[in-house]
Formats: C-alpha cells, sequence, structure tokens
C-alpha cells in the first residue's frame, strides 16, 4: 500500500511452476499497479485479485518510487498441481555441497504427494554428498503438523528419528488436558507429536532457516521442535509468533448437510524442553532483510538473507550481503492470508473429544 494513501500495488513474492502466472512471465519481485485498466485501491484489490482472468499492468521501483512499465501481462485461473516445494538446487562452494529449498506452505497433498516429493529431493541432496541444508520459509504461514513432523524427520539425527523422540507437545485447557491425560495417559497423540519414522533420514547435525515476519505457526513448530536436537540457525527477520494450533471440526454425516466447518483453537505447542509463549515471534541468530523491492530469482546468491547463509556455512566472499532499502510502504493482509497462518492438527485428535466428552 502506498504510504498515506489508499492506493495498493501488489509485490510478487514467489511464482508456483506450471501455474498460470508462470506461463504469463511473472517472475519474483514484479510489481502489479492495475488489474483490466484499473488501479488497485484498499477497497478493490482482493476482489480485482481473485478474478479469474485479467490482465495486469506492471510497474517498476526506483529511487523509492514505483510507475507504471507500460507491460501487460494477462492470466486466466486454471487448476494445477501447487507443490509447495516450489524450487531446490545444490550449491557446491569451497568443497562443500550445500541444499538448498523454498518451501511456501505445510500441506501434504493428496495420498501424501508432496511429502514425496520432499523424500525425493532429500535421497538427491544425500546421493549428491550433502553437509548442510537451507531451508528458505520467508513467506511460509504454516499449515498441516504431519508435513511439518515430516520434513524435521527428513532433516534431524538418525537417533532421534529411530527413537521417535518427542518432536513437540500439546498443552490444551486444564479440562481438556485432564481429560487426554485420564482417557490416554501422558503418551497420548493428542498430547505428544513424536517423529515419525523416515528411511529418507538426512542424519544432519546443523540446519539452517531464513525467516521474515510472515513465517508463522507450523514453520515456527518446526524450528522450535528441532532445537533440542541439533544445530539450527535462523537468518533474516524475527518470525511472526504463532504458537497455538487447532482443529478443523466439520460435519461428518453421510451426506453431509451443509459444507461449513468451525476451526477453533484448542492448543498452544512447546518443544520437549517445554519451549513455548513465543508470542513476540522467533529471534533470528543473524538478521537480515528480505529485499522484494531488488529481488533476484529464488537460489541466486545475490539473495542478500541467501548469502549470509552460504558465507555463514562456507566462509566464502559473497558480493550481496548489503544492507537493504527500508522503502515507505505498508503491507496489507485479508482474511484468507490470516486463515492461511494457522497450524492444523490431524483430525483423529479431535474426534475422540466431540464424541465421546
Amino acid at each position: 500500500m502506498f504510504s498515506g494513501t489508499h492506493r495498493v500495488f501488489i509485490l510478487v513474492e514467489y511464482v508456483y511452476p506450471n501455474s498460470p502466472a508462470h506461463a504469463a512471465g511473472l517472475e519474483r519481485g514484479d510489481i502489479i499497479l492495475t488489474i483490466n485498466g484499473e488501479y488497485l485501491d484498499t477497497n478493490n484489490y482482493y476482489d480485482m485479485y481473485s478474478l479469474p482472468s485479467y490482465a495486469a499492468g506492471l510497474g517498476t521501483y526506483a529511487n523509492n518510487t514505483i510507475k507504471p512499465s507500460g507491460e501487460t501481462i494477462t492470466m486466466t485461473a486454471t487448476s494445477f498441481i501447487a507443490d509447495p516445494l516450489i524450487y531446490d538446487t545444490v550449491f557446491a562452494i569451497n568443497g562443500t555441497r550445500i541444499g538448498y529449498m523454498v518451501y511456501t506452505e505445510f500441506i501434504t497433498g493428496d495420498d501424501n504427494q508432496y511429502l514425496a516429493r520432499l523424500d525425493q529431493v532429500f535421497d538427491q541432496y544425500k546421493s549428491d554428498g550433502i553437509s548442510d541444508v537451507i531451508i528458505d520459509l520467508r513467506y511460509n504461514p504454516g499449515g498441516e503438523i504431519d508435513a511439518a513432523g515430516h520434513l524435521a524427520s527428513l532433516l534431524a539425527p538418525y537417533s532421534v528419528v529411530s527413537s521417535s523422540s518427542t518432536f513437540v507437545t500439546f498443552l490444551y485447557n486444564e479440562e481438556m488436558q485432564s481429560y487426554f491425560e485420564k482417557r490416554e495417559g501422558a503418551e497420548s497423540e493428542n498430547l505428544i507429536y513424536k517423529f515419525p519414522a523416515n528411511t529418507h533420514n538426512m542424519d544432519l547435525s546443523r540446519v539452517y532457516f531464513l525467516t521474515t515476519y510472515y513465517t508463522a505457526s507450523a514453520s515456527e513448530l518446526l524450528i522450535v521442535g528441532l532445537r533440542p536436537y541439533m544445530n539450527v540457525t535462523v537468518i533474516g527477520e524475527r518470525t511472526y509468533g504463532k504458537y497455538t494450533g487447532m482443529w478443523v471440526i466439520y460435519d461428518e454425516d453421510v451426506p453431509p448437510a451443509h459444507n461449513w466447518a468451525i476451526l477453533p483453537i484448542v492448543m498452544k505447542f512447546a518443544n520437549a524442553v517445554g519451549y513455548t509463549d513465543f508470542k513476540d515471534g522467533l529471534e533470528p541468530d543473524i538478521i537480515s532483510a528480505d529485499d522484494l523491492f531488488h529481488a533476484v530469482p529464488s537460489g541466486n546468491t545475490d539473495d542478500p538473507m541467501l548469502a549470509v547463509a552460504l558465507v555463514d556455512i562456507t566462509g566464502a566472499a559473497l558480493k550481496s550481503t548489503q544492507g537493504v532499502e527500508e522503502p515507505g510502504y505498508i503491507r496489507l493482509e485479508n482474511g484468507a492470508q490470516q486463515i492461511r497462518r494457522n497450524l492444523f492438527v490431524p483430525g483423529k485428535m479431535q474426534k475422540t473429544m466431540v464424541n465421546t466428552y
């Protein structure tokens, strides 16, 4: 949003491969100023952005000013596989081989297809002799705990995964906590989420995460859940601070009488040593600001945040660890974005409670 006005622009954080935006040539860092020839403002931007097809007028940024570029691209909505692992590569620097991936949301997919994709990438990392992994979560708002647990089991030391160590614990209000402890015992899956078995485990001793304020929920769970077991380095900006989880409660009648569901927040999570309540977010170990106004493609070492991680791992001198310009614009959020910033726990957890309590 332009500070002091109602005018809005869209700044592209990432583009899904095989999406209409990708086919149209839209790239990370691109600016959208108009849709169907109409300038965006606080009243119309979300409705315009959500249209099934449109022509997007692009802009350019220079000297803290955004102007129309004269370029227009057209896009039409379609169905495609939106794998949250949108980019991965391997760097070979000073004899060190480093895996890097951009992961945009914690979702498992139909028949766990997105988890299978993660397994394939980590198998390739092992074949390539990777010693370190950088997980880019800077735009990841959260999602399903099963996806977070799966990624954790790929990264953690083998001894942790093979022994089914505690990944996180769930803490409820006094009544619900007592209910699960008495009915199901201290090891109940409603109280403890353990590292799942994973034959694709990398057996790492350290891992790097790139974060911003928009890194939330399941992303933060992954970071804090791994910290008791390995060296976790967070690079970037302070995270959002969402340490709670919700159940999705829907109509289980056959056929269902409606298509509504409720999503109550019923718990908070803590790691194996009890760390929780990080309401102000997770502070980075190394501060580095995201620079979307001078964005480069994912995996480009001119990206300041990625460069800082590579320098910390290898000691190599990379050119783009410079400071980032702070433009005077305000970021807007809508309800759909806020709903995505959540941790969804498996349906099996609430069914006992709903049916018998």
